[in-house]
């Protein structure tokens, strides 16, 4: 049985209704599908007024879910707050905001959603 592919704009619907209903502010991140590999970079964070501390674990469920979307193969994560110190059990760490993550390789978007131009 052939599963469909989601469509790049579907893909970035989807992710972005899971970062809505977890109330974190979608102004502060940049999200870049290519094909069916995920893109996220800025700052996680929760939107302004919200009394909750984001934990680790909260980072840790939200990539989850955006990984879990059929035809994702890969999420990249390069945030300002927040660092993956383990691939395997996915444990996020929060770092200053002064540091910057590993600069990563870029490859030609093939849709752009949410990024100003010189991101």
């Amino acid at each position: 049985m052939h599963i469909p592919q989601l469509s790049r704009v579907e893909i970035y619907r989807q992710i972005r209704v899971i970062l809505v209903r977890r109330l974190i502010d979608i102004g502060r991140l940049c999200i870049v599908v290519t094909g069916s590999r995920i893109h996220v970079k800025g700052s996680l964070q929760f939107l302004p007024g919200v009394a909750a501390a984001m934990t680790p674990g909260t980072v840790q469920e939200i990539f989850k879910e955006i990984r879990s979307i059929r035809s994702i193969t890969a999420v990249d994560a390069s945030l300002d707050n927040w660092m993956l110190t383990n691939k395997i059990t996915q444990t996020w760490v929060p770092i200053q905001a002064a540091q910057t993550t590993e600069a990563r390789e870029s490859a030609e978007p093939t849709i752009l959603f949410g990024c100003n131009e010189s991101s």
